[in-house]
């Protein structure tokens, strides 16, 4: 299905879409590079982020699949919003597993926060983009 988003802040808002997507396909790229890194970023000592590293993957391939589904959508003009659905329940799932890291003391509660605070926040920008480009 094709879509067209002439109105101004519809354009607007698939260009804020992309610009995630873009950061979505360089968090992938980067966690499949360097999944320890990234481990190492939520908290993880060096032992746990080395072992941790398929998980990491895992992240990654997801984070890569939806940017750049994202992406291939916006440029054959089809309708993102089953995209920005698929990245707000990943974003969601995201939140929901930070919440019980922190909860659990597995995270350190200003860094587990701050993760499930981001996620949440990329879930209320999808449904903001959803509710702007509903037809």
């Amino acid at each position: 299905m094709t879509v067209d988003y002439d109105v101004p802040r519809g354009r607007q808002v698939q260009s804020l879409i992309a610009l995630v997507a873009l950061g979505r396909t360089g968090a992938g790229i980067t966690a499949f590079a360097q999944p320890e890194s990234v481990a190492r970023l939520t908290g993880a000592d060096r032992g746990t982020a080395s072992r941790a590293g398929v998980f990491v993957r895992l992240f990654a391939a997801r984070e890569l699949a939806l940017g750049l589904g994202t992406l291939n959508a916006i440029r054959a003009g089809h309708d993102v919003r089953p995209w920005v659905i698929a990245s707000a329940l990943g974003d969601a799932g995201d939140a929901v597993a930070f919440a019980i890291a922190t909860r659990s003391r597995t995270v350190g509660a200003v860094r587990g926060l701050a993760i499930a605070a981001s996620a949440v926040g990329g879930v209320a920008a999808a449904v903001i983009a959803l509710r702007t480009l509903r037809n």
